[in-house]
């Protein structure tokens, strides 16, 4: 089996994380524990993505049309199996870090300064937060120094409420989209919200259902949501192919179009127009 088909996990026990408990501050109360207070945010830093502000590019889309053709980018297992690293070996890594592809995809509960100095080592091009709050002045320094690009699509919590498809639209079109690599996905525990969108991810590749939900499990014990495994259960990759192929057709065909193609489209314009008019002027 690739690197790909293995999904490596790390716990850190000392960092655990208590579940969330509330809708306004469950969460984010056990975070603040691993932090020292926040910040204000940093203007232009972090950058939030608005509904229907996505922009796939058709990299991205080849991504699912060719999946299981290419191989390249995601490598179907033949089995689902599970890395268990031990704590001494995983020492400094995000806790419930995995590689989802190998030196492309990557994911994490919220990074904490203990975690930078391994996450410097993957090289990110990208971070891609499931959540948006008042972002801690040191995550954005790490950012910043490193010429990360920061992608937010804020989800909520998948016990609260069904996790809308345009919502995982937008996450999927990150995580797809090759310049994004390598990228790091998170949410607060790396459990539930990056468990489900990995999930999707895997099911766009073509995994078996069993094998998606096996690896869900592995990151997701002790707290297993039954509404995850319905979610990834029921989950149809169509619909998430259709709604990024409408996304593209409704670009302009500016963005679609380099300067260089529609350079040829014109050239190609007025040669039709100059040979239609000849056979007209030829005949008698």
């Amino acid at each position: 089996m690739g690197k790909s088909s293995i999904a490596q996990i790390s716990r850190r026990s000392t960092r655990l994380f208590e579940e969330d408990a509330s809708v306004t501050t469950g969460e984010d109360s056990n975070i603040e524990k691993q932090r020292s207070s926040r910040g204000p945010s940093v203007n232009g830093e972090t950058r939030a993505i608005a509904m229907g502000e996505l922009d796939v590019e058709s990299s991205s889309l080849g991504g699912l049309e060719d999946m299981g053709r290419k191989g390249a980018l995601y490598e179907a297992p033949q089995t689902c199996e599970h890395k268990l690293i031990s704590s001494c070996a995983v020492q400094n890594k995000p806790l419930n870090f995995g590689t989802v592809v190998e030196g492309k995809i990557y994911r994490s509960s919220f990074p904490v300064t203990d975690d930078f100095q391994f996450l410097q080592t993957l090289g990110l091009k990208t971070i891609v937060s499931l959540v948006d709050k008042e972002w801690d002045p040191e995550f954005l320094d790490f950012m910043n120094s490193n010429g990360i690009d920061h992608r937010i699509v804020e989800m909520a919590g998948t016990k609260k409420v069904d996790i809308p498809q345009e919502v995982m639209q937008k996450i999927i079109g990150e995580v797809l989209n090759q310049g994004n690599f390598p990228l790091l996905i998170h949410c607060n525990h790396g459990k539930h919200r990056t468990g489900c969108a990995v999930a999707v991810v895997r099911l766009v590749h073509g995994w078996p259902v069993e094998h998606v939900i096996d690896e869900y499990r592995g990151y997701a014990e002790p707290k297993i949501r039954d509404c995850d495994l319905k979610y990834i259960r029921e989950y149809e990759v169509s619909s998430l192919t259709s709604a990024l192929v409408s996304t593209i057709a409704t670009r302009p065909v500016a963005s679609i179009l380099t300067s260089s193609k529609i350079r040829y489209v014109g050239a190609a314009a007025i040669l039709l127009i100059w040979l239609a008019t000849v056979m007209t002027l030829r005949k008698p």
